[in-house]
């Protein structure tokens, strides 16, 4: 049992932009980002798959830094 109290939803954020990825983990009751925000430049060429593979990455960051 956790000694934390209860505690809030988090997701991963992601903001696909034209030169980079952001994102960050988020409480979902609050908005508030719950985590340092991470940029990854976006992959050349864009790919479809090139870009999945880097949001895939970025996402596994950011859930890793939280232990989601």
């Amino acid at each position: 049992m956790s000694d934390r109290g209860p505690t809030n939803p988090v997701a991963v954020g992601i903001d696909i932009g034209g030169s980079a990825l952001k994102g960050a983990s988020v409480d979902l009751a609050s908005g508030v980002l719950t985590s340092e925000r991470r940029r990854k430049p976006m992959p050349a060429p864009s790919t479809p798959d090139a870009v999945a593979t880097a949001l895939a990455t970025l996402a596994a960051g950011i859930a890793a830094d939280r232990s989601m």
